[in-house]
């Protein structure tokens, strides 16, 4: 039987990879420029093909938004509001049902950095530097944000896909 130690150790490993794997991702290309994409939004889904195989007991996971909420047993992820502003910076919130701005795991890195749309991508840009490329689409709520995850210990990749709705 497993230590509660050895369980805490394996749900912060698990957040750790879960933190490579959140994209963001958008659905109409008609109108994809900042104006029409500065706003407010909350995750809706965050899903994973193929799904990611973590074994026992999580088996494969899709979902990665459901997954995140079981691992940490709180609604953290989908209470969050990401804020992509006008100006072309980002930011996050810190809801209730989170501890921390820690506590949101992938979504952690939204604060403080730098976000543009250009030829139908949206590159956000961590503090750091660090720049990732998503496919966006977009209708009038929602943004899908799609972009290519390696799969650790394999050549192949997962289309992870990461929608959120305008708040």
């Amino acid at each position: 039987m497993k230590t509660l130690l050895s369980i805490k150790f394996r749900q912060k490993a698990y957040i750790g990879l879960l933190a490579l794997a959140i994209p963001f991702s958008c659905s109409r290309n008609s109108d994809i420029s900042p104006a029409s994409i500065a706003g407010q939004y909350r995750v809706s889904t965050i899903t994973a093909d193929p799904g990611f195989a973590l074994g026992p007991p999580f088996g494969t996971v899709t979902d990665v938004a459901a997954f995140y909420q079981q691992l940490t047993g709180t609604t953290c992820l989908r209470d969050i509001t990401l804020s992509l502003n006008a100006d072309g910076s980002a930011g996050i919130d810190n809801p209730a049902t989170c501890r921390s701005v820690g506590d949101a795991g992938p979504l952690a890195g939204f604060g403080g950095a730098r976000w543009a749309v250009n030829d139908g991508k949206l590159t956000l840009t961590a503090p750091n530097g660090t720049s990732t490329d998503y496919a966006l689409t977009r209708d009038e709520t929602t943004l899908r944000l799609t972009r290519q995850q390696p799969i650790a210990g394999s050549s192949s990749s997962s289309t992870v896909t990461t929608v959120l709705k305008r708040s």
